[in-house]
């Protein structure tokens, strides 16, 4: 895949998503709507009692303005292609959390009369949940359990601007389903919506300098896809998924920062068009110090402008900081070949578990 290519596989996993290409589903308690003029809030540490009641070995997942907990141990991968192209590759396939990306072009096979479509049920794909930030799964209707749509061993409903497909065994379907929620700051303390979504050129408010941070606290990694004249999203909220790392971990990441040459890199510029030089994503790392909160862009999308930047100065991209921020449910489905290098091209394709 040539750096532009991943570009666009990224972009056009939104696009594709946005047309239907992945069913979804979920419930959730309303909350204040989010739009493109909100501002991120200011505390990255989500209220004590906020998401509270997982069951035990569970985790939250969030993309856009919705949370849901599932099992622990599923693994991460492209939704669109689980939902809408369950025909390709080998199945079952592993339980997954899916978020939208891009999908291949085959037909799949139509039900027979009378029948769920294959891809409804367990034993053909396996147990996932997908999201869709179309918003509007075929059937699913926004509200309670009683606008829910189950076909085969798959639910949908949607949940503020997502739509969600979980499907599972009866009960754990219905379980996970219950815990899908909406809100406007997710477990890790991203907000739904950030403010660089919309000017991918930006640069963190109120500078300081990843050096003269002292007693790191918390590091919340919050991944956000970016608006431009040749992307095109859904309106609203561009959350697509967070992370957090605290203590020890966090104040490596931040040491690791302020040790990282100077200089944006590794860029390769001339290798794709101006229009998608920022790429289609961003991380936004909110930290939590002795002085308060901060933020650092992390660029990695896109062919240039990549490495830290704090405000008050831009450090190259390396990766003993790199692989600790884009992993788990932070992993892309594509990225471009100067960040590649900094990987080593050893993280997995969104695949395993945590």
């Amino acid at each position: 895949m040539t750096r532009y290519r991943a570009v666009v596989a990224l972009a056009a996993g939104w696009l594709l998503a946005g047309c239907g290409a992945g069913a979804n589903t979920q419930q959730a308690a309303p909350t204040a709507s989010v739009n493109d003029s909100s501002a991120a809030p200011a505390s990255n540490k989500p209220s004590d009692n906020a998401f509270a009641g997982l069951p035990a070995g569970w985790r939250w997942e969030s993309y856009r303005d919705v949370v849901i907990g599932v099992p622990a141990t599923w693994g991460y991968e492209n939704g669109s292609q689980r939902t809408g192209q369950w025909c390709i590759g080998d199945n079952p396939k592993p339980a997954a959390i899916g978020r939208p990306g891009a999908s291949t072009a085959a037909g799949c096979p139509a039900p027979a009369p009378g029948e769920p479509p294959p891809g409804t049920l367990i034993a053909v794909v396996g147990e996932f949940v997908a999201f869709d930030p179309a918003g509007d799964p075929a059937g699913a209707q926004s509200g309670s359990a009683a606008g829910a749509r189950t076909e085969g061993d798959r639910t949908t409903i949607r949940v503020g601007s997502v739509g969600i497909a979980v499907q599972a065994e009866a009960g754990l379907r219905e379980q996970i389903v219950s815990t899908a929620r909406q809100v406007d700051v997710d477990h890790n303390g991203c907000p739904s919506l950030d403010p660089i979504s919309i000017d991918p050129g930006s640069r963190p408010d109120n500078p300081v300098a990843a050096g003269s941070l002292r007693a790191v606290q918390r590091v919340s990694a919050c991944r956000y896809a970016l608006r431009s004249d040749f992307i095109t999203l859904p309106p609203g909220p561009t959350l697509i998924s967070s992370l957090q790392l605290a203590g020890d971990q966090a104040a490596a990441v931040i040491t690791g920062i302020a040790a990282a040459p100077a200089g944006s890199g590794p860029n390769s510029p001339d290798s794709c068009s101006t229009e998608v030089r920022y790429g289609d994503e961003v991380i936004v790392l909110r930290v939590t110090a002795e002085a308060g909160e901060s933020q650092i862009y992390l660029r990695f999308s896109g062919c240039d402008h990549h490495g830290y930047d704090d405000g008050a100065d831009v450090r190259t991209l390396t990766r003993a900081v790199v692989t600790q921020l884009i992993k788990d449910s932070n992993t892309p489905l594509s990225w471009g070949m100067e960040v590649g290098d900094v990987l080593g091209h050893d993280i997995p394709a969104a695949t395993a578990a945590p």
